[in-house]
């Protein structure tokens, strides 16, 4: 096993226990949040754009952000209302994702990237991102399930 394949793995599996945690929110209770927090569907519609949003960080090697364009992306991924549309867009921009990394030389895993924040990038590290990024709302997702009385765990 390559570490290509480690990381497609992880993915794979990620974007899998994300779905399944995703579909768990009732329909009625997309949009809910509590107090000061975001809702499922805020949280799916980024782990579903973050990506193919910003598709030049894997083209480019490089990522440029400013206000303006943070409050594109924001417009741009509010457009997705519904969990079919989240789901979908998630899945193809994970393949996406995961086609590049099969196709990417192992030593480019370990390639510089130009990030716009503090700190130093490589490539395997733009990678395992969205399978952070992915975890990281499912357990947002999982709050809010509990706060509605949905055992996570269940089902």
């Amino acid at each position: 096993m390559t570490a290509n394949d480690v990381l497609v793995r992880q993915l794979e599996r990620q974007l899998e226990s994300f779905i399944k945690t995703f579909e768990k929110v009732p329909a009625d209770k997309l949009e809910w949040a509590p107090e000061g927090c975001r809702s499922a569907l805020d949280q799916g519609q980024e782990v579903a754009t973050v990506i193919g949003d910003h598709w030049e960080l894997y083209e480019s090697r490089k990522m440029v952000w400013s206000e303006e364009a943070f409050s594109k992306w924001l417009k741009a991924r509010a457009q997705l209302k519904s969990r079919e549309q989240i789901v979908a867009r998630l899945k193809l921009d994970t393949q996406k994702l995961i086609e590049y990394t099969r196709s990417l030389p192992a030593n480019d895993l370990m390639a510089p990237t130009e990030m716009p924040f503090q700190g130093e990038f490589r490539m395997v590290d733009n990678i395992t991102y969205h399978t952070w990024n992915m975890s990281y709302h499912e357990g947002q997702i999982n709050m809010i399930l509990m706060m509605l009385g949905i055992d996570p765990m269940g089902g």
